[in-house]
């Protein structure tokens, strides 16, 4: 299967693709940016980035399975 990021022919592949950074980096960077957009809690923002997962995941963007909450 072709993965959406893998492909690198669209702006958000092309974004993550050129940051050298490790995907603790990334994650710790997507919350730390929602929990500050949002006012929400760790709680919340780790449900809601379990989601987001899933759906990248079930639409061929990510080749990743999300952890078992």
């Amino acid at each position: 299967m072709s993965y959406g990021v893998g492909k690198k022919d669209n702006e958000y592949a092309r974004l993550v693709c050129n940051v050298d950074a490790s995907k603790t980096v990334w994650m710790a960077l997507a919350v730390a940016f929602a929990m500050q957009a949002t006012g929400a809690s760790f709680k919340t923002v780790d449900a809601a980035i379990m989601a987001e997962w899933e759906t990248l995941y079930a639409n061929g963007i990510v080749p990743q399975k999300p952890r078992a909450t």
